[in-house]
């Protein structure tokens, strides 16, 4: 069987266990956040058209911008008809 524990060493584990829970409700709180979701996803938009160095990742930007065009002139094209 396990140690026996008083009062003292039963409320200090009670108090230790809240204030984890505080912190980890505080940290998900924090990572949930409307503009930290924002932030996080842009930070996945540019990396997908820069390098770790800072460099643009121009066949990526160019056929970005391909695509682009290509759906607005569809678009454009289709509201002629």
């Amino acid at each position: 069987m396990g140690k026996k524990r008083n009062a003292a060493v039963i409320a200090a584990e009670i108090a230790a266990t809240r204030k984890n829970l505080t912190n980890t409700v505080s940290d998900l709180n924090k990572y949930l956040k409307p503009i930290n979701m924002v932030a996080r996803g842009m930070g996945l938009g540019s990396s997908f058209f820069v390098t770790e160095e800072g460099n643009l990742k121009v066949e990526r930007v160019v056929a970005a911008a391909t695509a682009g065009l290509g759906l607005v002139g569809i678009f454009s094209r289709s509201r002629k008809d």
